[in-house]
């Protein structure tokens, strides 16, 4: 990428050699780390290239709005190594607040996020509970 990064990007990385061995070391859980997703302020993930990747793919439309820049590349300093925990998490949370601080905020067109955490905390009471099938008594 010939543009700086800037500290609010959601970048997949390809991790190098040594990059490898310090995610390892920092996630000794993990068996196979081969990339990052690093999604600026909010923290990072890492694992293998089919992880980050289904995550880059789908957060990169879903929350592009809160960030600056979205790109991969195979060359890029990484700050932390651990894992953030609860990321998606951050990442809804703040997608529901408005405005963004993101220029890209600026954008038309995206999704309105303020009902997202009504809606998961809905399906989290439904999942809990269960309700009878129609039809069937429950002394059969």
């Amino acid at each position: 990428m010939s543009d700086k990064p800037t500290p609010n990007d959601l970048v997949l990385v390809k991790l190098s050699d040594v990059q490898m061995a310090l995610a390892k070391q920092a996630n000794p859980h993990r068996r196979k780390i081969t990339h990052a997703l690093l999604c600026g302020t909010y923290g990072q993930m890492l694992g293998t290239e089919k992880q980050c990747r289904k995550y880059y793919s789908a957060w990169k439309d879903i929350f592009r709005r809160l960030f600056d820049k979205v790109y991969e590349t195979e060359m890029h300093p990484i700050q932390r190594y651990e894992s953030t925990l609860n990321l998606v998490m951050l990442l809804i949370q703040d997608a529901s607040k408005a405005p963004s601080h993101s220029p890209a905020a600026a954008r038309q067109g995206w999704p309105d996020f303020s009902l997202l955490p009504a809606v998961f905390l809905a399906a989290s009471k439904l999942a809990g509970t269960r309700a009878p099938i129609r039809g069937r008594s429950s002394a059969a």
